[in-house]
């Protein structure tokens, strides 16, 4: 494993790690609905028992996967397609179905992930939804991960996230980064401006596929509940206790952002996040001990300072 890179807050940068040692290729989990363990094979190879010897931990469920949707029809085949390791993992798939008016539940269910439905089309509330649903499970759980719709996502990724959360148990989650699906240098330095900011401030966005422990949720004050910025939200709480990961396994998006033109929409976006940051900080300095109801580890309303980390 390359050793981290230390940079502005102590960011923790992962660009390479060897892949897990270990596979477990005749061991069949069967789960009831709750994904609670069933039944089991027995190992057929020695060198199995000694894998699961070496790494007791290795068979629960390790990473929730939240998926807000709202009318995701023509992309959400190809996001749960590349989440086929963390299903067959036994990992929980929850895509939060943001009352879509197409088909992207029946897909969905089709693919064999769990779908919940929401009543507001806003992302942020899906997102908590399903952080929410993930934390009444009884699922010892090291990691959430947040996944966009129209994200397409490496099959190294679950090992990979998984050992650099192990490796550095000071971070309080990360993000994986992202290249966008379309040629033309304009979005190769969108790229890498959101990279830096991911890296050198610590703000990741949604769209580089965050990640936190649960573990971290009583000190981040709960998941943000709130209509939209709720990524900017998690990032800001979550620099506040500790440093991020930044695993450099980037997601494939697509351009749709941009479409309607690159400056508006860049412009538009930085306006967005100024306003949010303005607002932010007033509160902070004029309402030093508010009440913010966010959702909790138990999907309770609880009580944080908001204070800009």
């Amino acid at each position: 494993m390359v050793p981290p890179c230390i940079f502005r807050r102590r960011t923790v940068e992962i660009n390479h790690l060897s892949p897990l040692q270990t596979s477990f290729p005749d061991l069949r989990i069967i789960t009831d609905r709750s994904n609670r363990v069933m039944a089991q094979s027995t190992p057929t190879s020695s060198e199995l028992v000694q894998s699961l010897l070496d790494h007791p931990g290795s068979l629960r469920a390790a990473v929730g996967v939240v998926i807000p949707a709202y009318n995701e029809e023509p992309v959400i085949a190809a996001c749960l397609n590349s989440l086929r390791p963390f299903q067959e993992a036994g990992d929980p798939i929850l895509v939060v179905n943001a009352a879509s008016t197409d088909r992207t539940a029946d897909i969905a269910r089709q693919a064999g992930v769990w779908v919940f439905q929401a009543a507001s089309t806003s992302r942020g509330l899906a997102v908590e939804t399903g952080v929410r649903e993930l934390m009444v499970l009884e699922i010892p759980l090291e990691a959430v991960l947040i996944v966009h719709a129209d994200m397409e996502l490496s099959p190294p990724v679950r090992p990979l996230l998984i050992q650099a959360l192990r490796a550095h148990p000071e971070a309080p989650g990360g993000s994986l980064g992202h290249r966008i699906a379309a040629p033309g240098a304009v979005y190769r330095l969108i790229e890498w401006g959101n990279w830096c900011r991911a890296r050198f401030l610590q703000i990741p966005y949604g769209d580089q596929a965050q990640f936190f422990r649960p573990s971290a949720l009583p000190a981040l004050g709960g998941f943000p509940r709130q209509e939209c910025l709720e990524d900017l939200e998690l990032s800001l709480r979550m620099r506040k206790i500790g440093p991020l990961i930044y695993l450099n396994l980037p997601v494939r998006i697509s351009a749709r952002h941009w479409q309607r033109g690159i400056v508006s929409a860049t412009v538009r976006n930085w306006g967005t996040v100024l306003r949010y940051l303005a607002r932010r900080r007033f509160l902070a300095q004029n309402y030093p001990n508010p009440v913010i109801h966010t959702a909790g580890e138990a999907g309770k309303s609880t009580e944080i300072d908001p204070r800009p980390g």
